[in-house]
């Protein structure tokens, strides 16, 4: 069976602001495909956080090098470097408004894939900044959205 298109969701939409659950043992993650549809159906998107299709649940996709994106289940970062860089954002949630952002250079994820696998991965500069912003989408803090708040529309 198909899976249908959600779309993203933005600006005053209540998931954008929510703190998501933890993706449990049995859940199913059939939603990471209409997550991976929207992110491909997005114009200039590297990544998305199931927040912004308006699933309160831990799970990213990403695809910082525009391959293929890559599903990521209860993404944690374990660790990074001492180093960061600020570099401007923009969120696919907040079209058209774009901010300085302070990222860690590189950082230590421990999370599972789509078959629940266990897996940890460093990411490096581009990725590591990606995988960032889609958990602080996770965490109800995207800097973008708080940016636009702050500022107005």
């Amino acid at each position: 069976m198909p899976t249908l298109p959600m779309p993203i969701v933005t600006f005053n939409h209540p998931a954008l602001t929510q703190v998501c659950t933890a993706v449990g043992p049995d859940d199913a993650v059939d939603f990471t495909a209409s997550m991976v549809q929207a992110l491909n159906g997005a114009a200039g998107g590297v990544g998305l956080g199931a927040s912004q299709i308006a699933v309160l649940k831990r799970a990213i996709v990403i695809n910082p090098r525009g391959k293929k994106p890559r599903v990521l289940i209860n993404p944690v970062i374990t660790s990074h470097s001492d180093t960061q860089d600020t570099d401007p954002e923009g969120c696919l949630s907040y079209p058209g408004i774009d901010c300085e952002v302070k990222r860690w250079r590189v950082i230590e994820v421990a999370f599972e894939d789509v078959d629940r696998r266990p897996h940890r991965e460093t990411f490096k500069s581009f990725a590591a900044r990606v995988v960032q912003h889609e958990i602080d989408h996770l965490n109800g803090a995207c800097p973008v959205g708080v940016a636009w708040r702050d500022g107005g529309r």
